[in-house]
């Protein structure tokens, strides 16, 4: 299983689109099982005091964690540029997950790292302080990073990513990813 996580709680967001785009690349080089994780869709119950005692984890965040995220081989993780890092949501919800089944989460698991940003940069420093927290748990980063800059222009009005040369950027990393 490969697990896509959408790294912004933000509705309708770029992230979110090419999120949908990295699925569907997947889907049309692998059979293996795709599963998607947009934290815009998340319980937002997760997010209280008690959130580091297993006992108190909502139902629906269990779940999500144990059906979604346990058992992915390898993970695709988008991240959009906040304030010149990532979004707070996804550290929220490293930070969940990291009290149930800490080194199963991402221990050993190639992961690709893909930025998004209406800036220049395509949120290279934010998927450099994302890399630490993925490395410092286990994970195996793959590839280097994938910046998309300028994300606001690759889209179309419906939030498909339209512009061939990212999509084909996409299918050659998310090709790698499966190689592994």
């Amino acid at each position: 299983m490969i697990t896509v996580i959408s790294g912004t709680n933000r509705p309708n967001s770029l992230t979110a689109a090419f999120s949908r785009q990295v699925v569907t690349e997947l889907k049309s080089q692998t059979d293996e099982e795709i599963q998607l994780i947009d934290l815009a869709e998340l319980p937002h119950d997760y997010f209280h005091s008690g959130m580091y005692d297993p006992e108190k984890t909502p139902t629906a965040f269990r779940a999500l964690h144990e059906e979604k995220l346990l058992p992915a081989q390898k993970l695709v993780v988008l991240s959009p540029e906040y304030n010149g890092s990532f979004a707070g949501a996804i550290k929220v919800f490293f930070d969940a997950v990291s009290v149930h089944e800490y080194a199963l989460n991402f221990k050993q698991k190639p992961i690709l790292l893909i930025g998004v940003s209406t800036g220049r940069a395509g949120n290279l420093r934010g998927l450099d302080h994302l890399s630490h927290i993925l490395e410092h748990m286990g994970g195996y980063l793959i590839g280097g990073k994938l910046p998309i800059s300028l994300a606001g222009a690759l889209v179309n009005d419906d939030r498909e990513v339209v512009d061939s040369a990212t999509k084909a950027t996409i299918a050659k990393q998310i090709t790698h990813l499966i190689s592994i």
